[in-house]
């Protein structure tokens, strides 16, 4: 893929060793991971290249996300995916297990309270 056809990228998160933009490609919106090229060791090289291995294997599925094209030095080592928007799948996994631990404190509150209160009005009767 002609990295000159990825228009209006925004920088949209980052890691220790890459760059995650979202950009247009074709009138699509596409994420666009870079591998920062100053720190990069051999074995994150490696894993990068492991990673866009497995996308481009991988069939068309609702549920994993679309492998679209890489771009090749000397312009910046890129993948380029669909763009998923809603957040990072960490934090939306961070989210729902907040919440499940929200209900399961009310949950074994509520409990709590009734066994009181079946011990308190137990001693009345």
């Amino acid at each position: 893929m002609p990295y000159s056809e990825l228009q209006d990228m925004k920088e949209i998160g980052s890691g220790a060793y890459g760059i995650v933009y979202k950009a247009e490609w074709r009138n699509l919106t596409v994420a666009v991971k870079q591998i920062k090229a100053e720190h990069v060791t051999q074995k994150q090289l490696n894993e990068f290249m492991s990673e866009m291995s497995i996308l481009r294997r991988l069939r068309a599925h609702p549920n994993v996300v679309l492998f679209m094209g890489v771009t090749f030095p000397p312009d910046p080592l890129s993948m380029i995916t669909e763009f998923c928007g809603g957040g990072s799948l960490l934090g939306n996994l961070c989210l729902m297990f907040a919440c499940i631990s929200i209900s399961l404190s009310i949950v074994m509150i509520t409990n709590r309270l009734y066994v009181i209160e079946r011990g308190r009005t137990g001693y009345e009767e």
